[in-house]
């Protein structure tokens, strides 16, 4: 426990440095690693001392068994009540129960080591295993026609079985559109994405894209419809090329072009080597409107049927922003679009923006509509926007 947190702080502080050093936190971080280096220092100390007495106390005890053995046994010789074999059999046995009870003591020490790290082995292996993907019965499989591209269905859902996390959602989209999402924090925004991506399924109600309920479509199949942005998505230490294509199948033209759709082929022709330049940990050498705009490309690439970007352009200026949208619009007008965000000019041209508070929906509509009737969503616009915007 003590080694962990100790690597816990030290990654905690190398990859938080920018921050702390910002903050002016380096004497807090610095005695804070202090205060866990000395618990991890104590305990090694102890295991230390445990494990170099074991040996030496297991054989002064071997030793001065086999002292009094020796002289037990030669005065009974003397006596003529044992033989010399006797004694030298009796010798042998106490030798190998000492140091079988020596190998013992090891096993001990090497398991209070071990035993730290053995729940968290225990946690990896204990986790559920993905959602299985449902069967049809034979001939029970009944898809609609001209079904919308994606439809909740009276959709609930909690994770941990007491309080809803989202309560009744239905809506429903045809290929192309695009559907805005806004609220509160914790109104059920990102559960709302998780549960299209099948990441976890609904309690009750049903989500199906092109009339197929989700819970039937295999894994592959499915996620390969997605380009996904998510709030806390990942860059990985590598060029940017690799991190726009992510495996895929997909040519330079393909990551060229979405990274021309994201707005971010402007900084990447500044980087030296272009699509070869290389990131950091997490894109550290990036500011947080690229790091963006490179997972927006990465969610673009390779033409998906629904994209989602969940908050995924919270770091742009308004003017990116806007020429983000407008060249989506433009080069994806058969891509079912859905954008979570804070910001209302990020979804305001969206065909359906859903208002979300506590895990429901409190109002559907377009923007016209829902600056109208919602008191929420006008809110959020004037004070985001300005009346004169509304007016």
């Amino acid at each position: 426990a003590a080694t962990d947190d100790m690597v816990r702080t030290v990654r905690e502080n190398i990859q938080g440095i920018r921050v702390i050093k910002a903050l002016s936190k380096t004497d807090y971080e610095r005695r804070r690693f202090g205060g866990v280096n000395r618990a991890l220092m104590k305990r090694e100390e102890t295991a230390g001392l445990v494990v170099s007495m074991t040996n030496p106390l297991m054989n002064f005890f071997l030793y001065v068994g086999l002292t009094v053995v020796i002289v037990i046994g030669a005065y009974r010789v003397n006596a003529g009540t044992s033989q010399v074999g006797t004694i030298m059999s009796f010798m042998s046995y106490f030798t190998y129960i000492l140091n079988a009870m020596l190998s013992v003591t090891r096993m001990f020490t090497t398991y209070s080591r071990c035993s730290a790290s053995m729940g968290r082995i225990e946690e990896v292996l204990d986790a559920e295993a993905e959602l299985p993907v449902l069967e049809y019965e034979e001939g029970s499989e009944h898809i609609e026609e001209n079904a919308p591209h994606i439809r909740f269905d009276g959709v609930t859902f909690s994770y941990n079985g007491k309080k809803n996390n989202l309560s009744n959602i239905s809506f429903s989209l045809q290929r192309g559109q695009t559907l805005g999402v806004i609220g509160a924090t914790g109104s059920g925004k990102t559960t709302l994405i998780s549960l299209l991506l099948r990441f976890y399924d609904p309690n009750s109600g049903k989500i199906e894209i092109d009339g197929r309920d989700i819970r039937y479509i295999p894994r592959d199949e499915l996620y390969a419809k997605f380009g996904v942005a998510l709030q806390s998505d990942f860059l990985f230490s590598d060029t940017i090329r690799e991190n726009v294509r992510f495996g895929r199948d997909i040519t330079d033209e393909e990551i060229s072009t979405a990274t021309v759709y994201a707005q971010a082929s402007e900084f990447i022709s500044e980087k030296e080597g272009g699509l070869d330049f290389g990131l950091a940990i997490k894109g550290a050498n990036l500011s947080g409107g690229q790091k963006q705009r490179l997972l927006i490309s990465r969610a673009l690439a390779g033409d998906p049927e629904i994209v989602i970007l969940d908050d995924s352009s919270s770091a742009l200026d308004y003017k990116t922003d806007a020429n983000l949208r407008a060249a989506i619009a433009d080069g994806f007008g058969k891509t079912t679009k859905i954008i979570v965000a804070q910001r209302i000019s990020s979804i305001m041209s969206a065909d359906l923006i859903l208002v979300m508070d506590g895990g429901s929906v409190i109002a559907a509509g377009t923007d016209a509509e829902l600056r109208e009737n919602c008191d929420i969503y006008r809110e959020i616009a004037e004070s985001q926007m300005g009346g004169a915007i509304l007016d």
